[in-house]
């Protein structure tokens, strides 16, 4: 009997807990039922807060790798810095050189063509200029000697070439005119 007794209430607790699970699983889904839209609203809601949250995980890893290289470069030592610095300037100054060995090299040229074209005043002009620049900062440039000594010497010869125009012209002039009287 007291095998029965327990067989029995025990049949009777599982009824009335099972009793109890239907009552409770009716009543959460009439819970979910009346709050169908605020819950489809907060999952929605949370799916794009941990979107956000995921995106932002990702741009702080990105910054921290990018701190981390910062750091790097700037643990540098200092005349590393300082090496690269007068590296840097060394270089602007020859590249500065190399213009102005790049401007000289066509003077001889383009100093022909304005003596051939009459332009006594350009040719001065460009020969003093380039003279006074083989001379100055381009002195110490060993390749550059044959050409300091060339236009040097057209410096020295143009005031000649011009008088001799000079007086070609004005006695070609007055030759004109004795025989126009």
């Amino acid at each position: 009997e007291l095998v029965q007794g327990n067989e029995v209430e025990r049949e009777r607790k599982r009824t009335e807990l099972e009793k109890e699970y239907r009552s409770a699983e009716k009543y959460v889904d009439e819970i979910v039922e009346e709050n169908h839209d605020r819950l489809k609203n907060s999952i929605h809601t949370f799916s794009k807060i941990a979107a956000h949250v995921s995106a932002s995980q990702d741009r702080i890893r990105v910054l921290k790798e990018n701190l981390l290289e910062c750091k790097q470069l700037l643990h540098c030592k200092r005349e590393d810095l300082q090496k690269l610095w007068i590296e840097s300037v060394e270089n602007k100054h020859v590249l500065k050189l190399l213009d102005r060995i790049d401007e000289v090299k066509g003077v001889p040229e383009l100093l022909s063509k304005f003596i051939a074209h009459k332009h006594y005043l350009s040719a001065t002009q460009l020969v003093v200029n380039k003279v006074a620049v083989l001379e100055g900062e381009l002195s110490d440039v060993e390749a550059l000697r044959e050409l300091r000594k060339e236009l040097t010497d057209k410096k020295a010869n143009l005031p000649a070439l011009l008088m001799a125009d000079l007086q070609s012209h004005l006695y070609t002039k007055a030759s004109t005119r004795r025989s126009k009287a």
